[in-house]
């Protein structure tokens, strides 16, 4: 690690120390201020058996209300002005005051944003538990069109974190901070600010990115790629269940809220409602992947294909050294995890992360004490079973060592003199009078200093600590491949499904598809099916497709797949259209479909799958025709849709037009690589360290990128 690149970002940090926050100015509608709304019957929406579960059980039994669940709604955001920022920053606007159009501003999170006791409310938690009474609240700002903010790429949402429980209110930033040091993917940005919403100021909080699939945020495919929640909190909503699964006793006990993709982006079903079954194919990655840790022959048994071991072990790193509660002591129970992330790209390893709330961490409670040192010593190891059991891999424990000593340094820059948190303290410290956190009703000047120098104190002695645990871990360390074979046809697949989006202006029960009436080409997925176990039989029809104005397209090969993940072998097809073959309607036909069926062996006690292939719908033509088949006019290919990142030491590209010349280029001008891609449209370039420039061309049109491999 370049400790130069170290210094010099802390530097930056210290040509603002002693001046004043910016403050971001939110008014809203009548001067409403955004509230926590009870839901009755809360228990009935967490997995049964889940510590959830039974918490919300025990507060039913006490309050016969059975059990208290919140829901967090939205208030119109009338104005919304930032100031004191650096001038190009500096921004107002105001709503466009349209119904479901309109800038607007809730609350967030989970203990803090109800303002009492965890999972209860203002006077109450589940069976009688500890009240925190959390007086500062963390939001949420969605504005009706993508906003930049701090010269962060426009977005939509923004989280403003209130950090109650930490009194420094830089250990979620520090922790930010650790995650795009160590080279870990998505690791949310922040900046400082003063709050004022519905005219009271909020005292300090920290902007940072919404964690949610998007460019500048978990920048994952939209179909086939997913995002994922390790969290003892329940659905608010029997919609919002549907984001929920629990993984069960022989699984780690995990309850998994799917993040990406949202609820608004999927199909709709016969009910209207989003069709749940899209999600599938999330709950069988995860479970795949548990399974595999849960074999006997573990570590060598192939789980390493289903796992980025790197990013676990960074992601770990940061979470055990600065002792987060969410991720290791929660409630004083090892089965418990909360604020804990996972993803996946499409067709790459599961991988951890984005890191997130760690207000509860570096020996702080949520009753106000902070930075306790005699505990410096406990909680270098996962408690949680899941996490635990990498511990007993030698080839995680030789990954996880080496990151450590490469990466000591950035730990220790962050307590030296002068270091991060010197300047935070110095950023923060002239804006902090009023502000309050757990234990302290009104932070000075002075007794904020008193807390960041105790932190400062804790995390050198944790450092002793955390060196000496981590160099007494052994293995061999091997390389690892970004692709995940084991887990490659994994894609979002919608059983019920009747509309090509939730926000389709129409659609029919009998599944049809309705063609868009803009002359930009449209694609729907038909419906699926499962037979019953071992010599499964699947017959399914694909469509119909209704064409109106829009003529021509593309059926692509249905696809089969097992339930344990593995192909499946000796199938027999009857109906089946080749690899996007190509159809056409005549004028006086609306609509085309086919009908296959199939035959195959997944072995003893599992599904057989067949997935209807993607129905691609051209665009309309240039003229009109009165009679007669009209010849399929098919999306026009572009560079500009590749999508290239660097992982690992390989260079990915996605979305490959046919016959696209890609070059790769080195530091020094020289190029290193030259091929044409062909049918793929994925491409991956094996590279050493360093900087490279790719160039793609395809006829007139050019695209360049920079990469940098470390």
């Amino acid at each position: 690690m370049n400790i130069k690149s170290v210094l010099i970002a802390i530097a930056c940090l210290n040509l603002f120390s002693f001046a004043q926050l910016p403050t971001l100015r939110i008014a809203t509608k009548n001067n409403q201020t955004p509230v926590a709304n009870q839901v009755q019957n809360g228990n009935n929406f967490c997995p049964a058996g889940t510590y959830s579960q039974n918490m919300m059980q025990q507060d039913a039994n006490a309050s016969t209300s059975g059990g208290i669940g919140y829901t967090l709604p939205y208030i119109e955001a009338t104005e919304t002005e930032l100031s004191g920022a650096d001038s190009k920053y500096n921004f107002s606007r105001k709503s466009p005051g349209i119904a479901n159009a309109s800038d607007s501003i809730r609350r967030r999170g989970n203990s803090t944003a109800t303002g009492g006791a965890m999972g209860g409310g203002m006077g109450g938690g589940w069976g009688g538990g500890q009240q925190t009474q959390a007086t500062k609240i963390p939001f949420r700002i969605k504005f009706d069109k993508k906003v930049a903010m701090f010269g962060r790429p426009a977005e939509k949402s923004w989280a403003l974190l209130a950090n109650y429980y930490d009194p420094s209110v830089m250990q979620s930033y520090i922790a930010f901070y650790l995650g795009r040091k160590l080279g870990l993917d998505f690791t949310p940005n922040g900046y400082y600010l003063k709050l004022n919403v519905a005219n009271e100021n909020r005292g300090v909080y920290l902007l940072t990115d919404q964690i949610q699939r998007s460019d500048a945020s978990v920048n994952i495919d939209k179909e086939g790629g997913w995002l994922a929640e390790f969290d003892y909190h329940c659905a608010t909503s029997t919609a919002d269940q549907k984001r929920f699964f629990h993984t069960g006793s022989n699984r780690y006990n995990l309850n998994t809220k799917i993040r990406e993709p949202d609820l608004d982006d999927l199909p709709l079903n016969q009910s209207r409602q989003p069709d749940g079954t899209c999600l599938d194919f999330v709950k069988t990655d995860i479970n795949a992947l548990l399974d595999k840790m849960k074999e006997n022959n573990f570590p060598n048994n192939g789980y390493r294909d289903y796992v980025d071991l790197t990013s676990y072990a960074k992601y770990i790193m940061i979470q055990l050294f600065m002792d987060n509660q969410d991720f290791n002591g929660l409630a004083s129970s090892s089965t418990l995890l909360g604020s804990n992330y996972a993803y996946r790209n499409k067709g790459e390893k599961i991988k951890a992360g984005p890191l997130w709330d760690f207000d509860l961490a570096c020996g702080s409670s949520m009753m106000g004490s902070s930075f306790f040192t005699n505990d410096i010593n406990e909680q270098l190891e996962p408690r949680h079973p899941f996490y635990k059991r990498l511990w007993e891999d030698p080839v995680f424990q030789a990954k996880y060592k080496k990151i450590w000593n490469d990466n000591k340094s950035v730990f220790e820059s962050v307590n030296r003199s002068g270091g991060l948190i010197d300047s935070l303290t110095n950023l923060i410290a002239g804006s902090i009078q009023g502000n309050v956190a757990s234990g302290v009703s009104n932070v000075t000047e002075q007794s904020y200093r008193t807390h960041t120098g105790n932190l400062k104190n804790w995390w050198g002695r944790r450092i002793t600590a955390f060196s000496n645990r981590v160099n007494q871990m052994n293995g061999n360390d091997v390389a690892e491949t970004a692709v995940a074979q084991a887990l490659v046809n994994s894609k979002m697949t919608c059983r019920e499904a009747v509309s090509s989006s939730s926000k389709a202006s129409s659609s029919s029960a009998n599944n049809t598809v309705s063609s868009s009436s803009s002359s930009r080409p449209s694609s729907s997925s038909a419906v699926s099916s499962s037979s019953s176990l071992n010599n499964g039989q699947v017959t399914l029809t694909c469509g119909p497709v209704q064409s109106s104005v829009e003529k021509g397209g593309t059926i692509a090969e249905p696809t089969l797949s097992c339930s344990n993940n593995v192909q499946a072998s000796n199938p027999q097809w009857t109906g089946r259209p080749q690899q996007n073959s190509s159809w056409t309607t005549n004028p006086q036909s609306t609509t085309t479909s086919y009908i296959i069926s199939v035959t195959a062996t997944c072995g003893q006690s599992y599904n057989l799958r067949a997935d209807c292939g993607t129905v691609t719908v051209g665009a309309p033509p240039s003229s009109s025709s009165s009679s007669g088949d009209i010849t399929p006019i098919m999306p026009k290919q572009t560079v500009l849709n590749i999508r290239a990142q660097a992982i690992g030491n390989v260079i990915v590209l996605e979305n490959l037009p046919s016959n696209t010349k890609i070059e790769l280029y080195n530091l020094q001008g020289n190029r290193i690589y030259s091929a044409n891609s062909a049918n793929s449209d994925v491409l991956r370039i094996g590279v050493q360290t360093g900087m490279y420039v790719m160039r793609a061309t395809l006829g007139s049109e050019k695209k360049v990128q920079r990469f940098v491999v470390k």
